[in-house]
């Protein structure tokens, strides 16, 4: 039987929202940006919408100076930095879904990252929704590897969309500690 275009529509949708990971394997310094601005993008309101498509970068100033992991193959994901007190690193994470839901027009706008075990993180944001552009995180939870309870992903927490592709970078503050990452 001839597949329809409802079937191709209903399988692009499924591929958006099932998403794509990223293998980690090495760590990046973010720095400044050298990107170009891009006016009016995100329905910001016509303002600049900053700099655009930072992937490996600093996000005009949103990650300067932060180590993050990079994730190069689907299905992975690492996050590392520090958890009550200590050092930590997840170290790749592989077979995992990084789902985020099919944007709307107006929002809020949904990611969730399976992580090892009975893992996850849940991440919400608003406007605006722009790829290669860090966007506040308005709320979430994360629940690391290993742990029953999840911890609450607190203000200041960014992610970024890579321009091309279902790759996420981010900056989460979670209870008890601060975390770095990616996922694909």
């Amino acid at each position: 039987m001839k597949p329809s275009r409802i079937d191709g529509i209903a399988l692009s949708a499924v591929l958006m929202i099932t998403g794509c990971a990223l293998g980690c394997a090495h760590p990046v310094t973010v720095g400044s940006s050298s990107s170009s601005s891009s006016t009016g993008a995100g329905g910001n309101g016509g303002a600049d919408a900053g700099p655009i498509c930072l992937w490996g970068e600093g996000g005009g100033g949103s990650g300067g100076g932060l180590t993050f992991p990079v994730c190069q193959d689907n299905f992975t994901n690492e996050f590392m930095g520090t958890i009550d007190g200590k050092p930590y690193d997840t170290g790749l994470e592989t077979g995992h879904l990084t789902g985020m839901a099919p944007p709307n027009l107006q929002g809020p706008y949904t990611l969730t990252v399976g992580l090892d075990g009975i893992g996850f993180l849940d991440l919400e944001w608003g406007d605006p929704y722009l790829r290669g552009q860090w966007m506040e995180v308005t709320k979430g939870q994360m629940r690391l590897p290993g742990e029953i309870d999840a911890r609450n992903v607190n203000t200041g927490s960014k992610l970024l969309m890579h321009c091309h592709d279902y790759s996420f970078l981010y900056v989460l503050h979670i209870d008890g500690g601060d975390l770095t990452g990616c996922s694909h």
